[in-house]
């Protein structure tokens, strides 16, 4: 069967964002030829605002045999390129959904083509701008290093960790995490033995037997000698994947020092990777906090008055708010920030003679940094 040149497009719910007229436009190697992939952010118009962030888009085009066959190949290159992108931000990406694929070659005038009928884009999540330096010091980064594919897989989970960066998803963040750390220790201990002239010379030199070798480098190498975050993190990982700990104590554990893990993680991957952290510099001391993927919220707080004992209104079964919110204004500042306003309307659902008094709104959004 003749190869054919493919397009996919590719979209995700994300709070990396690329600047307006910004893209990313790099290419990745593959058997049967180069694959072009533009990275950029949709940007949507109302009839009263404009440049409303929206989702990111990852553009593809590769050959393949088959329409399906394409498909897959692109799609899965698009996934590694999320990784990227999520680690060199230090931002989630929501999982990737292929919106379309069609033979874009010029060898038929008909070509197969698929799209998938994707719900339209929610609201603007809080977001941080990465630029085309960031993601290819990272590609590049991975793409040179000597195990490429362990590499690919510890930034996969890594990503996979910051959709899980939220409030109530503690465990599972530290779970991948967790991962990135056992992933990561084989590239670490040939290091080390290397340095120490042999792996006798290296157990010697650390008075440790050859069964305690891996735990020992993923201590002292990937968790920089922290031996209380390590023995905290081992225990609510082994405890959450094996079963014999109560999920609230695994919540607990996972909870009380994960702002340490992720730093940790994260400066491990630059070092295994031999980069400068892209947000900032290899110690961290300028390293931005993981960012999710999550609307800005509404937090409302009020003295609830009524003489009665029924407090709601109508059907209802308690008292409540509701809120229509607008976009009003978006103002897009040099070096990638991005300001929203919005036009909030709330509505109180309460019983007949009750009311909300002292009313104080707070906004609850993630802080992106400088962006």
């Amino acid at each position: 069967m003749t190869s054919a040149e493919f397009m996919a497009v590719v979209r995700a719910t994300s709070a990396v964002r690329i600047e307006p007229e910004n893209a990313i436009v790099t290419k990745l190697s593959d058997p049967e030829g180069d694959i072009e992939v533009v990275i950029y952010s949709q940007y949507e118009d109302t009839p009263s605002v404009k440049g409303i962030p929206s989702d990111l888009i990852f553009r593809l085009r590769g050959i393949s045999r088959d329409l399906d066959s394409g498909a897959k190949k692109l799609a899965d290159r698009a996934s590694t390129c999320a990784a990227i992108a999520s680690f060199a931000a230090n931002a989630a990406i929501d999982e990737l959904q292929l919106e379309l694929v069609f033979d874009c070659s010029r060898q038929s005038d008909r070509r197969p083509f698929m799209q998938n009928l994707l719900p339209l884009p929610g609201p603007p999540r809080s977001s941080r701008v990465l630029g085309t330096e960031a993601f290819v010091s990272v590609l590049g980064a991975v793409s040179s290093h000597p195990d490429a594919e362990r590499m690919s897989r510890a930034l996969a989970q890594y990503e996979i960790a910051l959709r899980h960066a939220v409030p109530g998803h503690e465990i599972m963040a530290l779970a991948h995490l967790w991962i990135v750390a056992e992933t990561l220790t084989p590239i670490f201990r040939e290091r080390e033995i290397v340095r120490a002239g042999g792996r006798d010379a290296l157990l010697q030199a650390w008075g440790i037997v050859i069964q305690k070798l891996d735990s020992s480098v993923r201590e002292r190498c990937v968790l920089e000698g922290n031996h209380d975050l390590y023995s905290q993190a081992r225990q609510a990982s082994d405890g959450f994947e094996h079963g014999y700990l109560e999920i609230s104590k695994i919540r607990a554990l996972s909870s009380s020092r994960l702002g340490e893990l992720w730093a940790s993680i994260r400066r491990a991957i630059l070092n295994a990777l031999e980069i400068d952290d892209p947000l900032g510099d290899r110690n961290g001391s300028s390293q931005p906090s993981p960012l999710p993927c999550i609307r800005t919220g509404r937090r409302v707080q009020a003295e609830l008055v009524a003489s009665e004992a029924d407090l709601a209104a109508g059907p209802l079964e308690y008292p409540m708010l509701s809120l229509t919110s607008e976009i009003q204004e978006v103002r897009h500042h040099p070096g990638g920030r991005c300001d929203i306003d919005y036009k909030d309307e709330y509505r109180f659902h309460v019983a007949a003679g009750a009311s909300f008094e002292n009313i104080q709104v707070e906004i609850v959004a993630p802080d992106p940094g400088n962006q």
